[in-house]
């Protein structure tokens, strides 16, 4: 099996028509390093600079273009495997600029013009005025791929069946620019990208009405925000369901244990004074339950 696709995804309505603010940020400016570094001891310092930010309506769409390719193999009767190989690639992607990355393509000798930037210079090179103006811009990439198995198999007894499911996503690569010409980042391992996690389901099935079911989500390490400070231990977080059907009501009734244990996620004490738990991979509500109930006509 394989498929492939293109698409397109439209500026967000803050990114396009956010107000201009001015700010002082501090970076270094190497334009005016290269130009005044000799004469000026401060040239080449991070210091505060005059920019001008906020929305963009010249903004474009985002653009991708995937495509995976895979195969199931079904060696049993009652039981399954299968490979996906998958691909990624994010073009015009709408960012911040970095303005430090876009004085250095200005220093050689890029129009940053083409990417809607414009610096506001006096004749020695300074930032002046409304200094660097980057708004919003159509200037990030993204490229990743990785690999998918999984394996679900069955095995019925005297006191009823037993089924495993096994899913495993491991990412080769996930590598991004943030600006054109500065260099390319595989940040797969990194801060909340770990190469590996899976999900591993053990279900008990008594009879036809009854099901049992404990599931083990797993999430591989990642570095820490400030990396030397280390790296976020392999996750793991188990959660309990049953179900029966209500063959008289033509429903299925659920309860159920999210994070059965309460295990706690690792939170990111790399800044003690801003410990922080990355909730776009952890769940942080702990151990919870819940009730569903779904009806069939």
């Amino acid at each position: 099996r394989s498929s492939g696709s293109t698409g397109f995804k439209a500026p967000q309505m803050q990114r396009l028509f956010a107000a201009q603010t001015s700010a002082q940020i501090q970076f270094v400016d190497q334009v005016y390093c290269d130009a005044q570094g000799g004469t000026d001891p401060t040239a080449c310092d991070a210091i505060s600079h005059p920019v001008v930010q906020g929305g963009n309506l010249n903004l474009k769409e985002e653009t991708s273009f995937s495509f995976n390719v895979g195969a199931v193999a079904q060696p049993a009767n009652n039981h399954s495997i299968s490979l996906d190989f998958w691909y990624y690639d994010l073009e015009d992607l709408v960012e911040a600029p970095d303005f430090q990355a876009l004085t250095q393509q200005e220093a050689d000798g890029v129009n940053i013009g083409q990417y809607g930037a414009v610096a506001n210079r006096d004749a020695s090179g300074r930032l002046i005025g409304r200094g660097l103006e980057a708004s919003f811009l159509n200037i990030a990439s993204t490229e990743t791929q990785g690999i998918d198995i999984a394996y679900n198999g069955k095995m019925p007894t005297s006191i009823g069946d037993f089924k495993l499911r096994f899913e495993h996503s491991h990412m080769i690569y996930y590598k991004t620019e943030t600006l054109p010409g500065t260099g390319v980042s595989d940040l797969v391992g990194g801060w909340g990208r770990p190469r590996w996690r899976n999900n591993t389901t053990l279900f008990y099935i008594p009879n036809v009405r009854n099901e049992f079911s404990i599931l083990a989500r797993t999430i591989g390490q990642n570095a820490k925000r400030r990396t030397v400070a280390g790296r976020h231990p392999t996750y793991t977080e188990y959660d309990f369901r049953y179900s029966i059907s209500l063959d008289s009501l033509s429903g299925k009734l659920t309860v159920g244990v999210t994070n059965l244990l309460g295990t706690l996620p690792p939170a990111d004490d790399s800044s003690p004074l801003d410990p922080d738990l990355l909730y776009q991979l952890y769940d942080g509500r702990g151990r919870a339950f819940f009730v569903g109930y779904r009806q069939f006509f």
